[in-house]
């Protein structure tokens, strides 16, 4: 009995033994496979963390490559044509491409240095553009009317910085240079004007002709219906009055092209303060004192300070038509000026790329520096001309509409007074419109 018990409990012990070895050996091979998977699962980790760690490198990589060629670009772009062949230029041809000769350039030059102070270049860190190439890059871009790249690859600068250049320019050129280039005659000034027009038309007491251009421009996305004149594209109306030397003594620039001409007047500021701007002083004509004034086309009203034709219609007599006739000898010369103006200066015959609110203080800036040229005697070109026709085939003036609604009485009364001292003193003349009037 004791043996078959020891025999027995013998067999248990082995049998427990056998069971406990494989069990130490099963969970030998389980941690054994429980260390290959982690070793597998961080080998994987690694590798993932090294292709993505790769995949990031040569992205980098390309951006970069795409950045040094980018800069390639800009680093080829050459500021030869400015330093080298600008320099050597002549009269004529600092005034074909600049509008203005070496020496009435140096002169805006220190005008506006105060304000145009070096400003950094984008394209070469450290190096800023001279005050002369910022005149210049302004007087090219209203001349040529040009995009900012092809400007930009002339002067070795990016389109940016010609951006703001121009900007950077027109507002010293009418910050600096606005009030003493543009303002309305004294007295003693007005006395010369009014001989000078009397010669050319032989009414007296005329000091200026105003009228308005449409200049065309880039409209706002929204409410860009106010901007749509007659013929049907986007402008602003720049207004403007003009003495015989074609010099602009006043100008509005600032109401859309939905405007008419009136209402472009009534809310200019000379309108509104012509009784401090228009010179005191009349002189007695044939028994009536005729005070100073300047002429404007049927578009505007009658008033004591502003004389405009007779309407054309089955009443106008052929002293009226002769009337017409000696005015508008004087007031051509405001015709004359606008196109001198959009001529040199090509920016403002054409749609630009320059933001519509930033327009008037180009306007602005083009009228001064076209004061400063007919007063320096720079040279105007014929060819210019052809080149603005060119320009108002695609952008053509709207035609005038009479405005006779606000006509005042002691105006008429100038008017018709001047009108019979014209007939007594001069030759009746006959326009063509006149001659079809009396035929019809």
């Amino acid at each position: 009995m004791d043996i078959r018990l020891i025999a027995l409990m013998t067999i248990c012990v082995t049998i427990v033994s056998v069971h406990a070895v494989q069990m130490l050996v099963l969970l030998a091979v389980r941690q054994r496979f429980a260390r290959r998977r982690a070793l597998l699962c961080r080998e994987l980790d690694f590798q993932r963390r090294l292709f993505l760690r790769r995949r990031r490198r040569r992205i980098v990589a390309l951006l970069a490559s795409k950045r040094r060629r980018k800069q390639g670009v800009k680093r080829s772009t050459s500021s030869h044509w400015w330093d080298k062949t600008v320099p050597l230029f002549s009269d004529k041809e600092w005034l074909e491409n600049f509008r203005v000769r070496k020496g009435t350039f140096d002169w805006i030059c220190s005008r506006v240095h105060d304000l145009l102070a070096p400003q950094p270049n984008p394209v070469i860190a450290g190096q800023a553009l001279s005050v002369e190439k910022i005149v210049a890059i302004g007087l090219y871009k209203l001349a040529h009317v040009a995009e900012y790249l092809v400007i930009g690859n002339l002067f070795g600068v990016c389109k940016s910085t010609v951006h703001n250049c121009l900007y950077a320019f027109c507002y010293a050129v009418t910050e600096e240079l606005g009030d003493t280039f543009i303002r309305f005659p004294d007295a003693e000034e007005a006395a010369h004007i009014s001989r000078r027009f009397e010669e050319m038309s032989n009414i007296p007491q005329l000091i200026g002709a105003i009228d308005g251009s449409h200049i065309p421009i880039t409209p706002p996305r929204e409410g860009n219906s106010d901007f749509i004149n007659r013929k049907t594209y986007h402008s602003l109306v720049l207004q403007g009055i003009v003495d015989d030397q074609y010099l602009f003594r006043d100008i509005s620039c600032k109401m859309p092209g939905a405007c008419h001409d009136a209402d472009v007047l009534r809310d200019s500021t000379f309108y509104k303060n012509h009784d401090k701007l228009m010179p005191k002083g009349t002189r007695n004509v044939n028994g009536m004192d005729i005070p100073y004034m300047i002429m404007g086309d049927p578009a505007y009203p009658l008033m004591p300070w502003l004389l405009k034709n007779y309407t054309y219609d089955k009443n106008t007599t052929p002293v009226m038509d002769s009337f017409n006739v000696y005015m508008n000898k004087a007031r051509v010369v405001v015709e004359n000026a606008f196109g001198r103006l959009k001529a040199r200066w090509r920016i403002l015959g054409r749609r630009s790329d320059i933001n519509y609110k930033f327009v008037p203080r180009v306007e602005a800036a083009c009228c001064i520096l076209h004061n400063i040229c007919e007063l320096s005697k720079e040279t105007f070109h014929n060819r210019w001309l052809a080149a603005l026709r060119e320009d108002e085939r695609e952008f053509p003036q709207p035609d005038t509409i009479p405005h006779d609604t606000e006509n005042q009485y002691d105006a008429v009364d100038i008017r018709d007074h001047l009108m019979l001292y014209l007939s007594e003193k001069c030759e009746v003349l006959t326009s063509s419109r006149g001659r079809c009037v009396q035929q019809s």
